[in-house]
């Protein structure tokens, strides 16, 4: 993925939104900014966060029966129907990002959202912990703290592999992380890093192809996603 300069959005499209599962959903009932930058993300992710897997599919298609995948071009994407901007294909991310949330993928589910708006992702050990709590449980990591631990090694770094079989959700969100550890008296300050690249996600048997419409399209148009770092730090008692 490449960084790329959010597009302006001009014009002022403020029709009223009604949830109903009997009510089409079309990306025109949501909110975009006026001329310059494009402000409307985090308004549309909470009309996003009432509404139901069919709907936020139903909006996925308005957007994609608009756009022709052959648009994306090196420096971003081109719209051949002035009815397709950079913005829709955002708000189409954030709409598959509350999916993968409600079919039981949040890690990957943040990481997506965070790629769109182009903000890291930071978690501190004084945070609920979403990644945390899943990656102390897992083979590679505990595999990785054993030796740190019993030699009482005052610093370590390291990485390892996330797989699958160990946990579905980081698979995709992180898969390969880099670790590093300190010691103090009472604990280990424990870091992991890793650059979300959406890599993993775009295979054919990611579980999203068959919850997300249109995933393939989506996934085409991956070049709207910005490069984004992830850390998460916590500590483990020495």
């Amino acid at each position: 993925m490449k960084k790329m300069k959010k597009r302006v959005l001009s014009g002022i499209m403020a029709l009223s939104f009604v949830i109903s599962s009997g009510i089409p959903v079309f990306a025109s009932d949501f909110l975009v900014s006026e001329k310059g930058t494009y402000t409307a993300l985090d308004a549309n992710q909470k009309r996003f966060e009432s509404m139901t897997v069919g709907q936020l599919n139903q909006f996925i298609d308005s957007i994609a029966k608009k756009s022709n995948p052959q648009q994306i071009r090196p420096n971003g994407i081109t719209p051949i129907n002035p009815g397709i901007h950079f913005n829709d294909l955002q708000d189409a991310w954030l709409a598959a990002a509350m999916i993968a949330k409600r079919k039981g993928y949040p890690c990957s589910a943040e990481l997506i959202k965070c790629s769109v708006k182009g903000k890291d992702y930071n978690e501190t050990a004084s945070s609920d912990g979403l990644f945390r709590k899943k990656i102390r449980k897992t083979t590679p990591y505990k595999n990785y703290m054993k030796p740190v631990m019993r030699n009482k090694e005052a610093y370590s770094s390291g990485s390892f592999n996330i797989e699958k079989s160990d946990n579905s959700d980081l698979f995709y969100a992180l898969h390969s992380v880099d670790i590093s550890t300190v010691k103090s008296t009472n604990n280990y300050a424990v870091e992991i890093t890793d650059t979300f690249d959406f890599e993993y996600m775009k295979d054919y048997d990611s579980p999203f192809t068959a919850s997300v419409n249109n995933w393939a399209w989506l996934c085409q148009n991956a070049a709207v996603l910005y490069p984004i770092d992830v850390t998460i730090t916590f500590r483990e008692n020495a």
